[in-house]
């Protein structure tokens, strides 16, 4: 018994475990009055930290893997609006796909598609840069700066703006569910 210590008292770590909500998580903490684990118990969590260290680079390789494809369908969905094609949109946009503009209108997927199809819009020109793409396992956000022009309605326009792209990967695919855009020059 150390100096100092009541009658009964010990002291050691103790692995405890508390339940939080559904999941439970186990801690090691110093606690006075409590039996000691055996050190042999204390080795047991060793190898599942290395492996968790381990795991750390793959699950970071997978993430440049992901932020690399998702740059190249930034890319790819700009051809798409340029070159008009509401078939390939389609299967890049999720069915419930919105976009959210500066001003609070909503556009459907339905809408924007019918918006090709019907010659109202017309991009001639649209690149997509500064793009800052941020992976969360089966979602991502990317926001980037975009210029473009083209013609509405046989109007001529350019401009610019910022926007924000949420995507999901949804059957192995990464498929853009909502984008926000804001006017800037």
């Amino acid at each position: 018994m150390r100096s100092g210590a009541h009658a009964g008292e010990r002291t050691g770590f103790v692995l405890t475990q508390e339940l939080l909500g559904a999941g439970a998580a186990c801690q090691l903490r110093s606690n006075p009055g409590s039996v000691s684990v055996p050190p042999v118990r204390r080795f047991c969590l060793l190898p599942l930290l290395f492996a968790l260290l381990l795991s750390a680079p793959l699950l970071r390789a997978g993430e440049a893997e992901d932020k690399a494809e998702l740059t190249k369908l930034e890319s790819a969905l700009s051809r798409m609006l340029i070159a008009n094609d509401a078939t390939a949109l389609e299967s890049r946009l999720a069915a419930d796909w919105k976009l959210v503009g500066s001003d609070g209108a909503i556009v459907s997927r339905a809408d924007l598609l019918k918006f090709f199809e019907g010659g109202k819009m017309k991009f001639t020109s649209y690149e997509a840069t500064d793009l800052d793409v941020r992976v969360y396992r089966d979602a991502a956000v990317v926001i980037g700066r975009v210029r473009f022009s083209g013609a509405w309605n046989g109007d001529d326009f350019t401009s610019g703006s910022r926007f924000t792209d949420v995507f999901v990967r949804q059957d192995g695919q990464w498929r853009c569910v909502s984008t926000h855009t804001s006017p800037v020059e």
